[in-house]
């Protein structure tokens, strides 16, 4: 990660398109604005905005990226996914990262935390003028958990909330699928712990509102014709202390996508890391798969 941070500003040149060239730009951050407060309490997030480079001035109207981070639905903050965002902004994207309610033994996680990520994508879209975003390029990116919670956004958004509908989506090393047992997502106890408190299954027997849960909160059950481009990444070197989510989750969902002939693209890294663990070898070609994806939507919105 340490060299995501350095050399924020390359020399390059921007396509004349509004499309973001690589490392351009400097970065302007404005840190803590409420985005949404969907139970009373203020949800925050963290914009960064391209400013001057040595390539000159970042196009006025640009592609967004709005950032979702990890933590197993139960921690984490959106700062750890700053980094990220600053570097994606640094090549000419207006980006943001985004807190949501966590949840816990009295809060359960679905359906609030794609509620609020759909109000995130809402939010920017509302405010484009003020970050020099263009409305019709507004993207997802989550990491971990918060792949499952972007992915299952781009998917629901159409049919649960179009403000919330973005031109693209990737999730790194996302959670596609549950089963209301806990079964078949991966390695560790904190995740077993966070789909628990996601979903509100707990206790030995699954209750309805578990199941309906764990079918409504699995992007793989919303895909359908028509859904934004997506790529999914994740790492082959399955194990503890490595990827620690079935890399069977991201292939699956692939393949789902596929079918239903949605533009779809997987990169299986060979990295003994997890979602931002692996963003020194992921973190570039996902902004080249936005940059190429979302340039034909210059000026839509």
């Amino acid at each position: 990660m340490a060299a995501l941070l350095t050399a924020l500003a390359l020399t390059s040149c921007s396509s004349g398109n509004g499309t973001p060239a690589p490392g351009s730009y400097g970065v302007s951050e404005t840190a803590g604005i409420t985005y949404t407060s969907l139970l009373g309490a203020p949800v925050l997030l963290d914009a960064f905005v391209p400013t001057p480079g040595p390539a000159g001035n970042p196009p006025s109207r640009r592609p967004a990226i709005i950032l979702v981070h990890g933590g197993a639905w139960i921690g984490g903050g959106r700062v750890l996914v700053d980094p990220l965002a600053q570097k994606a902004a640094s090549e000419g994207f207006s980006t943001f990262s985004v807190d949501y309610t966590l949840a816990s033994a009295t809060q359960v996680g679905y359906p609030l935390q794609v509620e609020e990520v759909l109000a995130a994508v809402a939010w920017v879209r509302a405010h484009a003028a003020s970050y020099g975003v263009d409305g019709g390029r507004i993207s997802l990116l989550g990491t971990s958990a918060g792949a499952t919670l972007a992915v299952d956004a781009a998917l629901e958004a159409p049919t649960v909330d179009p403000a919330g509908a973005v031109q693209a989506v990737a999730g790194w090393s996302g959670v596609y699928r549950f089963l209301p047992d806990g079964s078949g997502v991966g390695l560790t106890g904190a995740v077993a712990l966070g789909q628990q408190e996601l979903l509100g299954c707990r206790g030995p027997a699954p209750t309805a509102a578990c199941a309906e849960n764990a079918a409504g909160a699995s992007a793989a059950g919303h895909v359908l014709d028509g859904a934004p481009p997506t790529l999914l990444a994740t790492s082959d070197h399955y194990g503890v202390g490595c990827e620690i989510i079935d890399p069977a989750q991201t292939r699956a969902l692939g393949a789902a996508l596929e079918e239903a002939r949605v533009a779809t693209t997987v990169h299986v890294n060979h990295e003994c890391a997890h979602a931002s663990g692996y963003a020194d070898v992921e973190l570039q070609p996902t902004l080249d798969w936005f940059r190429a994806e979302l340039a034909g939507q210059a000026g839509s919105g």
